[in-house]
């Protein structure tokens, strides 16, 4: 709960977490890794793109 706060996001978190955390992102895609299919979550500002990475509705990659 502190790092939804605080707007920060971290490994483990599910979907809904994140998205309190940083918001709806710009864009969603879909790829296919190792690890299955993973949801990745883009979010474009003027500062730069971030993404997060979802695998099984939990967050294990963030770009």
């Amino acid at each position: 709960m502190e790092k939804i706060i605080a707007r920060e996001v971290a490994l483990g978190m599910n979907m809904t977490q994140a998205r309190l955390a940083w918001g709806d992102p710009t864009s969603i895609s879909y790829e296919t890794s190792s690890k299955g299919k993973i949801e990745a979550w883009v979010y474009a500002s003027s500062a730069g793109v971030r993404a997060l990475g979802f695998a099984n509705g939990k967050l294990i990659v963030i770009y």
